[in-house]
């Protein structure tokens, strides 16, 4: 089996260590309509998208909960202005010089403390992949009975997941070979 290179947080080159690209085999068991549900229940998430959206992610945070939240944009110059400003907002919260917090256009200050408020005592983290792009849509969630995978074509964004455009998802639950590929 080969395993997803370069995508770790304390990878200094965060980029592929292989030019091959890995195809994963599978069979389908069951198709049905995406409901935000299927990322409910679990303790943490962690992702890779190539963009998303900061109110796809204060929802996923406000309902969900999660006590770990990682996220990761596959192109920095994919970002949205909001996206970069709460980047750089948790690189002050990482060197500890600021304890306040600046505001993003479009989304009211009350909807923008729940992300804040994540990122700075680390129950949020954001990154972004350096020197390569990765253009996976890659979602982990886990809790202490269940393992899921989640890949396919939709950002982490209110538009990929509304079924307004055709993406599509597979999904993966307590598999150990998808959970240790991706």
């Amino acid at each position: 089996m080969t395993t997803q290179q370069g995508f770790t947080f304390d990878d200094p080159d965060s980029r592929t260590r292989s030019n091959a690209l890995n195809v994963v085999y599978a069979r389908a068991q069951d198709v049905s309509t995406f409901d935000r549900s299927l990322f409910a229940d679990f303790d943490s998430m962690r992702a890779l998208t190539y963009t998303s959206s900061i109110p796809m992610i204060l929802g996923l945070l406000r309902d969900y909960d999660y006590e770990e939240f990682e996220c990761v944009f596959g192109h920095s110059g994919a970002l949205s202005r909001s996206a970069a400003d709460l980047l750089s907002f948790q690189s002050v919260v990482d060197e500890s010089l600021n304890k306040g917090f600046v505001g993003i256009k479009g989304v009211s200050e009350e909807r923008l403390r729940i992300i804040y408020d994540r990122a700075a005592r680390g129950a949020a983290q954001f990154y972004v992949v350096k020197d390569a792009i990765a253009h996976a849509k890659i979602y982990l969630l886990e809790r202490e009975d269940l393992r899921r995978v989640i890949v396919g074509s939709a950002n982490l964004s209110e538009t990929a997941f509304s079924g307004r455009q055709a993406e599509t998802l597979v999904v993966f639950d307590n598999d150990e070979t998808a959970w240790q590929h991706y």
